[in-house]
């Protein structure tokens, strides 16, 4: 696995797609976040490789402002999100993107923009009562989200990820309004309002007269 996974890291960077090792945790193995700004050298994936169980791929510029759309299904109690999502998605956009199964059993949705942001949460529910009596402080599941500028995602070959629609090489450009509509059904997906800041609303009503 070791040797697929140098051998694929320097596929990536051939593709000017940054890179970082990570454990069986998702965690990267050494520091990462210069890794925004330049491409991890030979001697550097030598040094990880040895406890490397996976590869993640760093979103941002440094990718090309590359950003990735996160489906979490483990949290979809409907069984359905993925299938709505795809149905709600405009066709001319969704087979222009990569898409990848992740280990989950969620996918990533991978796109190049020439203006992207950094992570962001763009659809959740509340939870459960079956799931506040586990964690009462986890009230939210994040059923979609997105990795831009500071973050990465773990990419194929790492363990149960695979690409399922096209792979590295064919990560789409998509222009800004297209990246719109997607962001924008993404969203209509969302299932939980923020609660108002209590101490928020009590000053600005101060101040409404």
């Amino acid at each position: 696995m070791n040797y697929e996974l140098k051998l694929n890291a320097g596929y990536y960077l051939s593709e000017g797609i940054s890179v970082t090792l990570t454990d069986n945790n998702k965690v990267s193995i050494g520091p990462w976040k210069e890794f925004q700004k330049r491409f991890i050298t030979d001697n550097e994936i030598d040094e990880r490789i040895s406890k490397a169980q996976g590869i993640a791929i760093i979103c941002g510029a440094v990718s090309g402002g590359l950003e990735v759309i996160d489906i979490d299904i483990k949290y979809d109690i409907t069984g359905t999100l993925w299938k709505r999502l795809q149905s709600a998605i405009d066709k001319n956009i969704l087979k222009k993107l990569t898409i990848a199964k992740t280990k989950s059993g969620g996918y990533h949705l991978y796109y190049r923009c020439s203006k992207i942001e950094g992570n962001q949460k763009i659809a959740n529910r509340p939870a459960t009562d079956e799931e506040l009596k586990k964690n009462p402080h986890n009230k939210v599941m994040i059923l979609i989200e997105t990795r831009g500028e500071g973050g990465y995602v773990v990419a194929p070959p790492s363990a149960g990820y695979e690409f399922i629609q096209g792979d590295y090489t064919t990560i789409p450009i998509l222009d800004q309004s297209d990246r719109e509509s997607l962001f924008a059904i993404c969203g209509s997906f969302n299932e939980y309002l923020e609660e108002p800041d209590r101490k928020s609303t009590r000053l600005n009503s101060s101040h409404a007269n």
